[in-house]
C-alpha cells in the first residue's frame, strides 16, 4: 500500500503541473498581446523583456520539478530497502532438518542398512518360498530388526540414557523377541518346528544393544545356540529339498554379519552421540552423601620414608657426627661416683623352693638279683651291681 508520504508528493507535482500549463498558456498571451499592434496586427520584432521574464520563470519551475520527482523516487524505494532489512529469515522446515539428519548419519546406520537389504533380505526371500509358519514367523523377524533400526538411529541423535529409561527404549524390540519366542511355542506341532526353534533360540541376539563390554562374542554366543536347531533342518531336508538348506545358510550368515557389524561400530557396547540433553537426574529424597574422608597420601609418606633412610646411609662415616660424645665424667670406671647410685633394677629371686626333679641313678634300680645268662642266640644281663667280670 502507498505511504501517506508519496500521496502527498504526487499531489504536490500535480498542482506544479497544472501551475506549469496555467503559466505556459499565460506567457503565450502575454507574448501575443505584447507583439498585437495598434490596429490589431501581431508584430514580430516587439519588445523581448517580457518574453525573457517569462522564459526564466518557466525554466524555474521545470527544475523544481524534476527535483521534486527525484525525491519521490527516492520515498519510494525506501519502503522496499526497509521490508528488506527487517524481514527476519525463515526457519527451516521439520522437514529439511530431517533431510540434514539423514545426510549426515554416521556409518554405523549405514552399515545395519545394509545387513538389512543384503543377508536379512536374502533369509526372508527364501522363508517366503518355503511359506507357511516359516514365512510367517519370517515377517516377525523383520518387523524386530525394523525396531532395532529405529533404536540404533535414536542413538546417534541423542546422549546415553538412565537405565529406567533405556529399558523403556527397548520396550518395542523386546516385545517383537517375546512375540517371535511365542509364536514357536503355538506351533509346537508344526512341520517346521526345528525351523521354528532355530529362529527362536538365536534370535535373542538382538539384545547386543543392551550387552557390554564384548557385545560381538554375545552375538555369536546366540548364533551358536541356534544351530543346533539349523543341524536337525539340514539331517532332515538336505535329500529332500535344498531350499531348507539354503535357508539355514542364510540365516547363520544373517547372524554372523551381524557379529561383524558389531564388532566394527560397537565394539564395546552401543556407541551414543553424546549429543541432546543429559540424562534426568535422580528423583528427589535421596540422603546426601557422606562428607569425604580427608586424603592421605600414604604414597608419598612411604616415599619420605625411604628418602630419609637413604639419606643417612648415604652420609657414610660422616652418620656419627650426630651422636653425642660419652665425656670421662660419664664412664664409671672414671667417675666413681656413678656407681654410688641407685643400682639397676633386677627381678626379685623367687622365694618358694624348687623341687629337684628325680633323675634316673643307681638307687632307683630295683634290688632284684642279678641276671647272666644265654637265652638260645641272645645273652640276658640284667641287675648287675659293680661286676667287672659280666663283660668276659
Amino acid at each position: 500500500m502507498e505511504s501517506e508520504t508519496n500521496r502527498n508528493m504526487r499531489h504536490l507535482i500535480e498542482i506544479f503541473e497544472s501551475r506549469r500549463c496555467t503559466n505556459s498558456d499565460a506567457v503565450n498571451t502575454v507574448m501575443l498581446d505584447s507583439n498585437r499592434g495598434e490596429d490589431g496586427t501581431v508584430s514580430r520584432g516587439g519588445d523581448a523583456e517580457p518574453s525573457l521574464a517569462t522564459h526564466s520563470s518557466a525554466a524555474d519551475l521545470e527544475s523544481l520539478i524534476e527535483r521534486l520527482e527525484r525525491v519521490t523516487s527516492r520515498l519510494e524505494r525506501l519502503p522496499v530497502l526497509l521490508s528488506t532489512t527487517l524481514t527476519p529469515p525463515s526457519s527451516p522446515t521439520p522437514l529439511t532438518v530431517q533431510v540434514d539428519l539423514i545426510e549426515t548419519d554416521n556409518m554405523s546406520i549405514n552399515g545395519y542398512q545394509e545387513l538389512m537389504q543384503g543377508p536379512l533380505q536374502t533369509y526372508l526371500q527364501l522363508s517366503n518360498q518355503l511359506g507357511g509358519d516359516i514365512a510367517t514367523h519370517a515377517n516377525l523377524v523383520n518387523e524386530a530388526f525394523q525396531e532395532q533400526l529405529r533404536y540404533i538411529q535414536l542413538a546417534t541423535t541423542r546422549s546415553k540414557p538412565s537405565q529406567a529409561e533405556d529399558v523403556q527404549l527397548l520396550g518395542p524390540t523386546s516385545v517383537k523377541i517375546s512375540s517371535i519366542q511365542q509364536f514357536r511355542e503355538k506351533n509346537r506341532a508344526s512341520k517346521f518346528f526345528n525351523h521354528l526353534s532355530a529362529i527362536s533360540e538365536s534370535i535373542p541376539a538382538l539384545g547386543w544393544v543392551a550387552v557390554s563390554p564384548t557385545p560381538a562374542p554375545y552375538v555369536k554366543e546366540m548364533n551358536d545356540a541356534g544351530q543346533f536347531y539349523t543341524n536337525r533342518v539340514l539331517k532332515e531336508w538336505k535329500e529332500k529339498d535344498k531350499t531348507h538348506v539354503e535357508w539355514c545358510r542364510a540365516w547363520i550368515q544373517l547372524l554372523s554379519d551381524l557379529q561383524a557389524y558389531v564388532k566394527q561400530y560397537h565394539t564395546t557396547g552401543l556407541v551414543w552421540s553424546g549429543k541432546g540433553g543429559a540424562p534426568p537426574p535422580p528423583p528427589g529424597g535421596m540422603p546426601p552423601p557422606p562428607p569425604a574422608l580427608p586424603e592421605v597420601d600414604f604414597a608419598n609418606m612411604a616415599a619420605d620414608d625411604r628418602s630419609a633412610l637413604f639419606a643417612e646411609i648415604n652420609k657414610g662415616e660422616a652418620i656419627t657426627s650426630s651422636l653425642r660424645k660419652v665425656t670421662s665424667d660419664m664412664q664409671t670406671h672414671k667417675n666413681p661416683q656413678l656407681r654410688q647410685g641407685p643400682a639397676p633394677f633386677k627381678a626379685p629371686a623367687s622365694k618358694a623352693p624348687v623341687k629337684a626333679l628325680p633323675t634316673p641313678g643307681a638307687g632307683s634300680l630295683p634290688d632284684k638279683p642279678p641276671v647272666f645268662a644265654r637265652d638260645g642266640k641272645k645273652w640276658v644281663i640284667e641287675y648287675q651291681k659293680s661286676n667287672q667280670n659280666s663283660g668276659g
